[in-house]
C-alpha cells in the first residue's frame, strides 16, 4: 500500500510544531533560514513596483509610485530572513491589503494595518507573564520586549526548532519572534544574528504588547478616549502640555514603574510606546539629524492626516535619583541648557525641515529624576 503524502511542503508554522504536534513527525527540516527560499517569503521591490503599475496602467492608481512604494516600505517592507542573501522583502499580505484597499476607493486605506497580521496579545501572555497566587509578575521576556523597543533591536542564536517546554526560554522566545515575522535579520555577530523591527506595522504591535503587559500587571493604564482627545489637539492646536502632564501625571502614581524605568532610555522607550498609540503621528527613536541623534521625533502621518498643523522634536535628559534627595538645581540647569542647543542642532537638519512640509515644529525638553519629570519646557 502506497502512502498517503509522499512529500509534504508547509508554511506558516512556527518550529515548535515540527518537534511537538507528534513524535513520528521528525524527518521535517526546517528549511526558512536557507538563503535559496529567502525570496520566496515576500514580495521584492521590483515586484512591488509592478503591481502597482499594472494598475496604474488599467487606471486604478492615481497617485505616483515613488509616493506609494515609500509608504509601504515604511509601513510593510525591510523584512529578511536569511544572513546569507541581501534582498529584502515586503510583506505580501500586507502589500496586497493596502493595493485592494486603494483599488476599492482611489486612496491610501483608512487603516494601513491589517488586522489579520495582527498577532493577539494573548498568544504571547503567558511567555512574558507569571501568575501565582493571583499575582501578576513580568519574566525576563518581557525585559526582551522592552530591549527591543528601547534599542530598536537585540541578538540571539536563532533555533532551527525547540520542545514546547521549553518556550518561555529567553534565546527560544525571540526565536518565536522571528518566526513570528516580529523581527528581521541586520547581521550576524559571531554565532547570533542581530535582529531589529522591520517596519512601522510592527513597531506599533510591540507598542501594543508593552502597553497591554503594563495593564495586565497593574502597572500602568491610561484612558484611551481622553488620550486620544488630547493628542488631537496636540496635532490641531499645538497644545503639547495637557497630553504630556497627562502621561508623567500617571507615571508619577504608578509605583510599579520604579523598578522598570532605570535610566534615560527607559523613559524614551516609555515614551515611544505611549506616544506611539496615536496613528496620527510616526515616532522615530534615535534619529540620526545634522551629525547627532534626536530622542524622539514625531513626525505627522501627512500622507494620511494632512490636516495635523504641527510636529514635534523631544529630547530627553536623566538624573540618576538620590534617596531622599532632590535633584541639584544646578544640574538641571546644565540639562536644560544642554538640550536646548541639541534640539537647535537637530531642527536645522535639511532634509528633516522637508519632510515636515508645512506644519509647524515645536522643540521640547522633559528632564527626569527617576520616573518622576522634573521639567518640561518648549525651546523657541
Amino acid at each position: 500500500m502506497e502512502a498517503p503524502f509522499t512529500r509534504l511542503f508547509l508554511t506558516g508554522v512556527s518550529p515548535v510544531t515540527l518537534d511537538d504536534v507528534t513524535s513520528g513527525f521528525n524527518i521535517g527540516k526546517n528549511i526558512s533560514l536557507r538563503p535559496t527560499f529567502n525570496r520566496m517569503l515576500g514580495f521584492t521591490t521590483d515586484e512591488v513596483i509592478e503591481i502597482i503599475e499594472y494598475y496604474r496602467s488599467n487606471g486604478m492608481i492615481n497617485h505616483p509610485t515613488d509616493y506609494l512604494l515609500e509608504i509601504m516600505t515604511r509601513w510593510y517592507g525591510n523584512y529578511l530572513f536569511s544572513v546569507d542573501d541581501d534582498v529584502r522583502l515586503f510583506n505580501s499580505d500586507m502589500v496586497l491589503y493596502f493595493i485592494d484597499n486603494y483599488l476599492n476607493r482611489q486612496k491610501l486605506p483608512d487603516n494601513l494595518i491589517d488586522r489579520n497580521v495582527r498577532i493577539d496579545y494573548g498568544k504571547l501572555r503567558h511567555l512574558i507573564i507569571v501568575e501565582k497566587d493571583k499575582n501578576k509578575t513580568f519574566n525576563g521576556n518581557f525585559g526582551r520586549l522592552k530591549e527591543i523597543i528601547e534599542k530598536g533591536e537585540t541578538s540571539a542564536e536563532l533555533q532551527e526548532g525547540f520542545p514546547l517546554e521549553e518556550l518561555v526560554d529567553e534565546n527560544n522566545f525571540i526565536s518565536l519572534l522571528f518566526y513570528f515575522g516580529l523581527l528581521s535579520i541586520v547581521r550576524s555577530e559571531l554565532n547570533e544574528q542581530v535582529l531589529e523591527i522591520p517596519n512601522e506595522t510592527i513597531r506599533r504591535l510591540y507598542y501594543d504588547y508593552i502597553k497591554k503587559g503594563y495593564e495586565d500587571t497593574g502597572i500602568f493604564s491610561l484612558n484611551l478616549s481622553m488620550y486620544s482627545r488630547l493628542m488631537k489637539e496636540m496635532a490641531s492646536k499645538g497644545k503639547w502640555k495637557p497630553l504630556l502632564h497627562y502621561i508623567t501625571g500617571l507615571m508619577q502614581e504608578s509605583m510599579g514603574l520604579r523598578d522598570l524605568i532605570t535610566g534615560e532610555k527607559s523613559i524614551q522607550a516609555f515614551l515611544n510606546v505611549y506616544l506611539g498609540l496615536s496613528d496620527l503621528y510616526i515616532i522615530h527613536s534615535e534619529k540620526e539629524m545634522n551629525m547627532g541623534f534626536a530622542d524622539i521625533v514625531m513626525e505627522p502621518f501627512l500622507a494620511r492626516y494632512p490636516g495635523v498643523k504641527y510636529s514635534y522634536l523631544i529630547e530627553i535628559k536623566y538624573i540618576k535619583p538620590q534617596k531622599g534627595q532632590k535633584p541639584d538645581p544646578g544640574e538641571i540647569e546644565q540639562l536644560k541648557a544642554e538640550a536646548e542647543d541639541q534640539l537647535k542642532k537637530y531642527s536645522a537638519d535639511e532634509k528633516f525641515k522637508k519632510n515636515l512640509e508645512k506644519t509647524t515644529l515645536i522643540k521640547l525638553m522633559m528632564i527626569f529624576s527617576g520616573h518622576q519629570p522634573v521639567h518640561m519646557g518648549k525651546v523657541v
